[in-house]
């Protein structure tokens, strides 16, 4: 009985809402996106929340913050799977190296913002090749030009940094470890930012780097951890060489 005695007032106050939900749109007070009209209207009506949706929503209003946590959840994943791969499910997590990977990612990510968005005002608006061409000559500047071979650099500079290295282990571990990583680069990017470039809008270039860089933040993390535990063995075999010439000297 109560029931049905509500039911007419809650249609009633649902269009009452719709209604000056409408009004408040129509007459300039109340700003909504693109995503949020597609959130809110329909050809049904109003609709359910989603997390795409909310996440689209996001990026239009706040794009540097969405993709810094975006990028930095990204890492902390990428450098999760490395290391329980690399020494086997049942070993502990080194929390300083996730932190590190955590604050790379989160720290490049405005970065490779202005990146993509200085590509397309180059290739696209400044020297306008045809569009045939906007995918490979972006993919060539962005591989073989500035940004593969600079983010490489910072990427162990800022490692090494976070890691305590002085500046001669830094520059040691850049020449060792700067090659063998570019190269690793040269086999995954360049085919993936073909396809970027070609099929996704610039707005989610980035986010669609972040979703493969979840494999590529897993090579980087092996990589580094692989160069970071030979130099440990090398400085255990001189701490036990040390040790065993004092004692032979002790003895003679």
């Amino acid at each position: 009985m109560v029931l049905q005695w509500w039911k007419p007032f809650r249609s009633l106050a649902c269009s009452l809402t719709a209604s000056r939900f409408l009004f408040h749109i129509q007459t300039g007070r109340g700003k909504l996106t693109s995503s949020s009209q597609r959130l809110y209207f329909g050809t049904k009506g109003l609709r359910k929340w989603s997390p795409l949706t909310w996440y689209n929503e996001m990026l239009e209003k706040h794009p540097i913050r969405t993709k810094c946590i975006t990028s930095g959840v990204l890492f902390a994943m990428g450098d999760f799977i490395a290391q329980k791969t690399a020494a086997g499910k049942n070993s502990s997590l080194d929390d300083k190296r996730l932190l590190r990977a955590i604050i790379y990612g989160s720290g490049t990510a405005p970065l490779a913002h202005v990146h993509f968005n200085f590509l397309e005002w180059l290739v696209v608006k400044k020297i306008a090749f045809r569009a045939s061409f906007v995918p490979f000559v972006k993919m060539f500047i962005d591989q073989f030009g500035y940004w593969a071979p600079c983010i490489t650099a910072v990427y162990h500079v800022s490692m090494g940094v976070m890691e305590g290295l002085t500046y001669n282990e830094t520059m040691d571990r850049l020449k060792t470890l700067y090659w063998p990583t570019l190269k690793a680069c040269w086999m995954i990017w360049p085919a993936v930012m073909i396809v970027n470039f070609r099929f996704i809008p610039v707005a989610h270039q980035l986010n669609f780097c972040l979703a493969v860089s979840l494999v590529w933040a897993t090579i980087l993390s092996v990589i580094r951890a692989s160069e970071a535990s030979h130099v440990k063995e090398i400085e255990s075999i001189d701490a036990i060489s040390i040790t065993n010439y004092s004692v032979e000297a002790t003895q003679q």
